[in-house]
């Protein structure tokens, strides 16, 4: 009687069995999934002028009527107007799929950064820190678009990279998806378009021909949907954004001044959050202090896995094939691409707001990556 192999399926394929590693990494996406809904559950969802009109451009989509949405493309309002077809509540519906979207950015950042380095512990830190970001909770907590785009644009970079170091023609289409979708969330994701296209230009043992038609159409693919959709605000209000123009509210500069301040708070001024007015959103322990204490106890046992996996673990073969500070490039050019096309962007349209926490927010994970892969290297 022939045996079977234990490590193959019944069909003779290999049988998919995560590891330790990736089983925390699962874990600590879910932990950020649940912190986020432990604080939609205690304070409720948080619901802003842009929430508002996210939410009114669903109902116009689900009742077949024309949305009008000021600022943004329509990919969020329509995933909330399929929840309210479905007979979901659009605001319970959104509050659900932010929380979800930031576990499972935590997960797909901390995958990726697992096969960046061999220190399993920056891996845990570094996910620890996206799970405890005041950014990204004050996005994942509310109605925004942030958690969605930053989910699309995450993934879309991965899957870029995994073509441009594997060159599997799969992993580019994939990736030219993603970022359609993500630019199709919001308008800055044109910065994702632009590093992509650079860093499809920019590869090794690539001829120029082919890294041109690659690059290419990369950019017109991923472009497409959001240029049909400023066509047809066009068509039907005369503005390629689908509003009345008026004069910004803050100038280039300031916005810098505004984006520097941010930046700063999050690097050496955590304890001020709760303080600062407007951002009580942050605040974990203000009547959520057992989910607090709770959240703790999970990052220390975390802690402790991590230390246990790494004795008994061995880094991934990927490792040797992908430069530490390679990959680093990839994530601060994306960074500092989207930051220059907010900040412009804010400054020069007509939008209601200057640069603040939420526009940060996409920036985070990339920085953060890049300055763990820096550390590790």
């Amino acid at each position: 009687m022939q045996r079977t192999d234990p490590r193959t399926s019944a069909r003779g394929g290999p049988r998919f069995r995560p590891d330790r590693v990736t089983m925390l990494l699962a874990a600590l996406g879910v932990l950020g999934a649940a912190l986020v809904l432990t604080r939609q559950v205690n304070y409720g969802a948080g619901v802003f002028t842009d929430s508002l009109a996210y939410l009114a451009a669903a109902q116009d989509i689900a009742s077949g009527r024309n949305p009008v949405l000021p600022n943004s493309p329509p990919l969020f309002s329509i995933a909330l107007a399929l929840a309210g077809v479905l007979g979901f509540d659009p605001v319970a519906a959104g509050a659900w799929i932010n929380a979800a979207a930031f576990g499972l950015a935590i997960f797909l950042c901390a995958t990726w950064l697992r096969r960046k380095t061999q220190s399993l512990f920056v891996v845990v830190w570094a996910s620890a820190a996206l799970i405890v970001a005041p950014p990204l909770i004050y996005s994942a907590a509310s109605i925004l678009l942030e958690p969605l785009f930053i989910l699309l644009a995450m993934s879309a970079l991965f899957a870029l990279d995994d073509f441009i170091e594997n060159r599997r023609r799969s992993r580019l289409l994939l990736a030219t998806g993603l970022a359609a979708l993500a630019f199709l969330t919001r308008y800055p994701g044109a910065a994702l378009i632009g590093t992509g296209v650079i860093l499809l230009l920019l590869q090794r043992n690539v001829s120029l021909a082919q890294r041109t038609k690659e690059s290419a159409v990369y950019a017109v693919a991923a472009a497409a949907p959001v240029c049909l959709w400023l066509l047809r605000n066009f068509l039907q209000t005369g503005s390629v954004t689908g509003h009345f123009q008026y004069q910004p509210l803050y100038s280039l500069s300031r916005n810098i001044e505004f984006a520097v301040a941010e930046a700063w708070e999050m690097l050496f001024g955590w304890s001020g959050f709760a303080q600062t007015s407007g951002r009580q959103l942050y605040a974990y322990a203000d009547g959520a202090v057992v989910p607090a204490l709770a959240g703790a106890a999970a990052l220390a046992g975390i802690a402790v896995f991590a230390v246990a996996a790494k004795r008994r673990g061995k880094p991934p073969p990927e490792v040797a094939r992908s430069p530490s500070i390679a990959a680093a490039t990839k994530m601060a050019l994306f960074a500092a691409a989207y930051l220059a096309t907010t900040i412009v962007g804010v400054s020069t349209s007509s939008w209601s707001e200057g640069f603040g926490i939420r526009h940060f927010a996409p920036a985070h994970p990339p920085l953060l990556l890049a300055a763990a892969l820096a550390a590790s290297a």
